[in-house]
């Protein structure tokens, strides 16, 4: 198709390639993108359907896993409770024994800690006086056996 252009113009000739295309050619054109943008669309609301689903899926299967991990770690500190009950109840009755068998220790030394007891003892435990005991005890010995001798001295000194 040849387009002349009226006197006056510039005088160039505009020339048209190719087929002729018919209303019905683009109005056919026109419906096949469109069924192509409705298909299109579908796909990527069914991929994201898709997409949304498998998402779902996979936080369950967190959640999931973090609900077993969860129940394991209460089981083992449920264990480890009973545990630390048991061995509260066994430091206590220990603890107890050992309170009953001091107050025994204490009322059995009193009286020996009474003849070798010095005023400075008053604040001091009880187990450092028992550890100065046998120092004391040798020592109110000799002096007995000193006194003793000098009382004898004297008794001889008195019969002669």
């Amino acid at each position: 198709m040849r387009v002349q252009l009226p006197a006056g113009s510039t005088g160039l000739v505009v020339e048209e390639f190719g087929p002729k295309l018919s209303l019905t050619d683009t109005d056919q054109d026109l419906a096949h993108a469109t069924g192509l943008s409705i298909e299109t669309y579908q796909k990527s609301t069914e991929f994201n359907s898709v997409f949304k689903s498998a998402k779902a899926e996979r936080l369950q299967a967190n959640v999931t896993e973090l609900s077993n991990q969860l129940d394991h770690k209460y089981a083992e500190l449920a264990e480890i409770r009973q545990d630390a009950d048991r061995d509260l109840v066994q430091v206590m009755t220990t603890i107890t024994r050992q309170a009953k068998d001091m107050k025994e220790v204490q009322e059995g030394t009193r009286p020996v800690i009474g003849l070798f007891y010095s005023e400075g003892d008053k604040n001091r435990p009880l187990a450092d006086v028992l550890k100065e005991l046998p120092g004391r005890i040798s020592s109110y010995i000799k002096e007995m056996g000193k006194s003793c001798i000098r009382g004898f001295r004297t008794t001889l000194g008195l019969l002669s």
